[in-house]
Parts: structure tokens; C-alpha cells; sequence
């Protein structure tokens, strides 16, 4: 976790320590997350090593093959032994395992990794009840949206027993406990009284309740019609998601839609935003998938998290789409769909200071 806060926010990714043999151990999306970013980083060898299967990692499916296809080599069935060192770790030890109903078994067989970094990713857990708050599973037990049984103290985010690992969910959660804790007194201003008794339901979105009509409006193209509403989408990596909310979105009457593959706000761990910009292949996919549900002009956001923009251009380009538009810091005018061409280019993206590639390049471990 220390790694992967300071890799998000430090300023020159080449002041990172950066190993050229780095060994991972856990398989969650933070275990996933640190070995993709220190290959990234110009680690010249980094394994993911898990102590069961790939089917008991948590990690996802699409976490695991985009690991693969950034060079991590994904190291199963082993249980970490001892780091062997001499000033510095040059090795770590595993033992074989082999998967049970009940847990793993030690086989007995041993083998060694060369390795100058590691990074444990195996985990976290709630030591003790803080403030004398109830648990449940060993997190926070919460109720409604997120009251704890301390009065006046709520709790979000993967410490609560429910709780989701994204940071967009606790937000919600947040936001869910600060509505529920100003009712009260929003209520007495308004000379309503106390709020009714019994648990209340607060809903941290805005999604219409089930079997309610989509909002529509109906006379914005009379009142702005030289204006266009596209909606932003940021759905997981799966066909049929993308096609009930392709519905949804149609529905609203807008004006088209715009495949994010650039945001990585605390989507990558989901198969969101430059998780899938990143990977050529999976920008053409996702958006071919779109271009097949829906009849709405398509516009692809791309990531400035790549080395060469113009992949990830031409595999939009492939689909068709009507438009790539580009996240700052990327330093380019605009790219020509049709040609796949850099148009009015500002600077050499390779070598541009605000590329994290370019950066890691020149730091101690390329």
C-alpha cells in the first residue's frame, strides 16, 4: 500500500526505487496493481506469486490477463519461506502448496526467485475495535448507510464487514452518512419536527427507483439546440453491462456517447478507465462491442498513460468512431481518426517530460 501511495502521488516517477528483479506476494488488485506498475516503471523482471490457484485470487479475471500482458510472470501455488540476503534480499524462498476445500497444503517442494525488491500485498486486517465499535468478520459491523454501534461515528470504504475496496464507494458512503447525520437538524429548521422513527434509507446515486421512467428532456434541443449532451461511460469490461447501460442511455435522449478509457480514478482495479486505454486491443473490443449496441455517435477518451497515443487512436479508428478526444497532460492538438495521424502535434510524447513511460526510462532502473 506504501508503494502504491507514493507512486500516485509523487510528481517524477523516476525517483521511485525501482528494482530490476521485483517479486510480489498476494493476489488482490493491490498485488496486481504494484507488479504492473513496477514493470511499468522499468522493473526488468517482475513476479505476481500466490499462494493458491488463479481461480482463488481476488484479483479479477481481467486484472490477471492485463498483468500478463504487461510482462508479469503470474507464479501460482506458492507459499513465501524466507527472504535469503546478504546486505540486501537477493532471493525469496517458496514452498509448493497444492489447493484443498479446507485451505492449501504444503507439498514440501521449495524453490527460489532472484529478486533485489518485494513487495507484500497479501493483505489487511482490523486490529482490535477501535473506539469499542462492534465487528463483524473481523471489519466494522455498520447499518443503513454506514452508522456504526457508536452513536454519532459512521464508517465506509473495506473496513466495514459489507464494505467494497473503491474509493468512489466509500465516497458514496460518505456522502450517504453526512445526508443521514444533517436530516435531522435540516428537518428542525424546517419546523418539520424530529425525523420519523425506524431505520431510513438513503440513496447515495441517482438512479430512478425500479420501474420508474428514465428522466428525458423533453425540450432541451428546443431550448439549446446548438448544444449536444454526451453522456460519459465508465463500465466494467463486460459486453452485456455495456449494453443494458447503452439502453439506459438512450433512453435519456442523449446525444451520444463517450467511452472513458483515460480516467484512473480507482477504476483500473474494475477493468475501467486507463486500465483499458492502455491495452490497444481492449480499446478496439470494448469499443466494437459499443459501435454494435447502439447507433448514437461514439467518442473514445484516450489515456496519456501510454508511450504512443496513436495505438490506442488507430484501434478506435478500426471500429469506426466518430472521435478520440485526449486527457490532459497529453500534449497534442487532436488525432485524425481517419488517418491515425497526430494532428498539430506540441511535443515528442516519448521523450515529454510529463510521460510516466518516458520518466521510468530515465530513472536508476532502466
Amino acid at each position: 500500500m506504501d508503494f502504491i501511495a507514493e507512486l500516485r502521488q509523487t510528481r517524477d516517477l523516476s525517483t521511485l526505487p525501482v528494482g530490476r528483479r521485483v517479486v510480489v506476494i498476494g493476489g488482490g488488485m493491490t498485488a496486481v496493481d504494484a507488479a504492473v506498475q513496477a514493470r511499468l516503471l522499468g522493473a526488468e523482471e517482475v513476479a505476481l506469486v500466490y499462494r493458491g490457484g488463479r481461480g482463488r485470487m481476488s484479483a479479477s479475471a481481467f486484472e490477471q490477463d492485463l498483468a500478463a500482458a504487461r510482462g508479469v510472470r503470474i507464479v501460482t501455488n506458492a507459499w513465501p519461506l524466507r527472504l535469503l540476503a546478504d546486505g540486501a534480499v537477493r532471493e525469496v524462498e517458496f514452498v509448493r502448496t497444492a489447493d484443498r476445500p479446507d485451505g492449501f497444503e504444503d507439498t514440501g517442494e521449495t524453490f527460489r526467485l532472484p529478486a533485489d525488491q518485494v513487495f507484500k500485498a497479501s493483505g489487511q486486517r482490523l486490529d482490535g475495535a477501535p473506539g469499542g465499535l462492534a465487528l463483524a468478520g473481523g471489519r466494522i459491523r455498520t447499518s443503513g448507510a454506514g452508522r456504526t454501534s457508536r452513536p454519532g461515528v459512521w464508517a465506509g470504504g473495506d473496513c466495514v464487514a459489507d464494505g467494497d475496496d473503491l474509493v468512489v464507494t466509500a465516497v458514496g458512503r460518505g456522502r450517504a452518512a453526512a445526508g443521514q447525520r444533517q436530516r435531522p437538524a435540516l428537518r428542525r429548521r424546517a419546523g418539520r419536527g424530529p425525523a420519523p422513527a425506524g431505520p431510513q434509507q438513503h440513496r447515495a446515486d441517482h438512479r430512478p427507483p425500479p420501474g420508474a421512467e428514465p428522466a428525458r428532456d423533453q425540450d432541451r434541443q428546443a431550448r439549446l439546440p446548438d448544444r449536444a449532451v454526451v453522456v460519459s461511460l465508465m463500465v466494467p469490461c463486460e459486453e452485456d453491462a455495456r449494453k443494458r447501460i447503452l439502453r439506459h442511455v438512450e433512453e435519456t435522449g442523449a446525444d451520444g456517447v463517450e467511452l472513458n478509457f483515460g480516467c484512473p480514478h480507482g477504476m483500473n482495479e474494475r477493468g475501467m478507465g486507463s486500465a483499458v486505454g492502455q491495452v490497444p486491443e481492449y480499446v478496439e473490443m470494448v469499443t466494437r462491442w459499443v459501435k454494435a449496441a447502439t447507433r448514437m455517435p461514439v467518442i473514445v477518451k484516450l489515456t496519456p498513460n501510454v508511450a504512443d497515443v496513436r495505438r490506442a487512436a488507430r484501434a478506435a479508428r478500426a471500429c469506426p468512431v466518430e472521435s478520440c478526444i485526449a486527457m490532459e497532460p497529453l500534449p497534442v492538438g487532436a488525432v485524425d481518426t481517419r488517418t491515425g495521424q497526430v494532428v498539430e502535434p506540441c511535443a515528442d510524447w516519448t521523450t515529454h517530460p510529463h510521460n510516466p513511460a518516458a520518466r521510468a526510462q530515465r530513472g536508476p532502473a532502466a
